[in-house]
């Protein structure tokens, strides 16, 4: 009975239908859970940032089946949404770059799969409206940037 029972397991693991989750459907179950099991803290930050990390420095290529660019501005490809978080792909090309932006008290991970990334931190803005920059910090393929939930930030994309 046995064998026949290996032999029906191995027949429908076989069929098109029935196939192991992709490591981007793992990463959103994974990130649900942690927002389920815990409350917002610094360790549910760092939670995250090490499963995003993981993500990246794995080398998955899952993710590009959400790749979408455009030549006039970098876009957002949604992947996931949830009350908890929303899950994107963002695309730049060469040259582009976000609006200067805050989170508004919002936290933000950002995974580089691809690419290299210059995130420009603003600390203030002077009474003639100019605004300062405070910092400025490429980073390349597999890093994650830390959460951003303080500041006013620009991303431009460069190769």
């Amino acid at each position: 009975m046995s064998d026949m029972n290996g032999t029906m397991a191995a027949q429908i693991a076989h069929k098109e239908d029935i196939m192991a989750p992709a490591p981007i459907e793992l990463l959103i179950e994974s990130l649900k859970k942690i927002f389920t099991e815990q409350k917002e803290s610094e360790e549910r930050t760092m939670k995250i940032k090490l499963l995003l990390q993981s993500y990246v420095k794995q080398g998955y290529t899952d993710w590009k089946k959400y790749v979408n660019f455009s030549d006039t501005h970098y876009t957002r490809n949604l992947v996931e949404m949830t009350d908890d978080f929303e899950l994107m792909i963002i695309c730049w090309q060469k040259g582009q770059y976000s609006r200067i932006h805050n989170h508004a008290g919002s936290h933000c991970w950002m995974g580089i799969v691809q690419g290299k990334l210059i995130e420009r931190l603003y600390n203030y803005i002077t009474p003639d409206g100019r605004i300062v920059t405070e910092d400025e910090e490429p980073a390349t393929a597999d890093g994650v940037c830390p959460d951003f939930h303080l500041g006013i930030y620009i991303f431009t994309f460069s190769v």
